[in-house]
């Protein structure tokens, strides 16, 4: 839900629907939100924090509300592992791409918005007085920082996972297959291309500022898989992006043929329904039943 109205804002109704059902059916979410543990929170904040921006930056009405909502995420958000630096991202958008959101709050206000915030993290900071070791963890920075050949490797494996190949993670995958398939791969591409070329400056440099930070601070984890999943919002606003670019190119090739618009609007469903059966089939049949996977999760009785 939260994926789609951020869809919905930036591009439309049906974009954030496709962007959606892609998103609900990668075998990556799946593989996540089957877990049934905190890791799922490594998508729901990213997300959370990226719509409470947007909407508090394009509100017309309830400025305020919308204003304390995002405080309210951000505070919540210091609580999940390696959020701290798209925190870093929000905090620093809004003091300088939209400083005049800010400067059209009075004292008064922001007094408040910052009692809230405070109040929000008492618990947080009241755990991290008692058992400093854990601010390291919050922060995403391990105990024991790896060597520079390790960083060097864990940052161009996260790459490799993600578009041609993977290193063996049974708890999360199929053998060395990349996470995303050949679809998704081609339309991550293409939007990329549209961010750099189409998107509003702000929203353009706030989204590659996110991508960067956390590009360098995953690979601190020597299991680099784990924190790799706070970049499937990214990736699927990517791919979202990438099928408006790919319709509006086609559409301003064809702008009054409607056998042409209505075939490619038919070949694009297509290729969202073969990308959505792959997913489903990889997490359903193929990762369940490989050997690896049940060497992890299946426990074997002794007889």
């Amino acid at each position: 839900v939260v994926l789609f109205m951020l869809l919905k804002r930036w591009f439309t109704t049906q974009i954030a629907s496709v962007g959606s059902l892609l998103f609900v059916t990668s075998s990556w979410v799946l593989a996540v939100s089957h877990q049934a543990t905190p890791l799922i929170l490594l998508i729901i904040t990213p997300l959370l924090l990226l719509v409470s921006l947007t909407k508090y930056v394009n509100a017309k009405q309830h400025v305020y509300a919308s204003f304390l909502f995002l405080v309210a995420s951000l505070a919540l958000a210091a609580y999940v592992p390696f959020m701290f630096w798209p925190i870093i991202v929000v905090l620093g958008a809004m003091s300088y791409l939209y400083r005049h959101k800010l400067q059209q709050l009075s004292k008064k206000q922001i007094l408040i918005a910052a009692g809230l915030y405070a109040l929000l993290l008492v618990p947080m900071l009241i755990s991290v007085t008692q058992y400093p070791g854990q601010l390291k963890e919050l922060i995403g920075i391990p105990m024991i920082l790896p060597d520079v050949t390790t960083y060097a490797k864990n940052f161009l494996w996260q790459f490799s996972t993600l578009f041609f190949v993977a290193q063996p993670f049974p708890e999360l995958y199929v053998g060395s297959l990349a996470l995303l398939d050949i679809f998704s791969v081609a339309m991550v591409f293409l939007g990329i291309y549209h961010f750099v070329k189409y998107m509003p400056k702000r929203r353009k440099v706030s989204f590659a500022f996110l991508v960067i930070v956390l590009a360098f601070v995953v690979p601190l984890s020597t299991i680099y898989q784990i924190p790799m999943t706070a970049y499937i919002p990214i990736i699927y606003i990517l791919i979202a992006s990438g099928v408006y670019e790919l319709l509006r190119q086609w559409f301003s090739y064809f702008p009054r043929n409607p056998i042409a618009r209505n075939s490619a609007v038919v070949i694009v469903a297509i290729l969202i329904g073969l990308a959505t059966l792959y997913n489903l089939q990889r997490f359903y049949i193929a990762w369940p039943n490989a050997p690896e996977t049940k060497a992890v999760y299946m426990v074997q009785s002794n007889k």
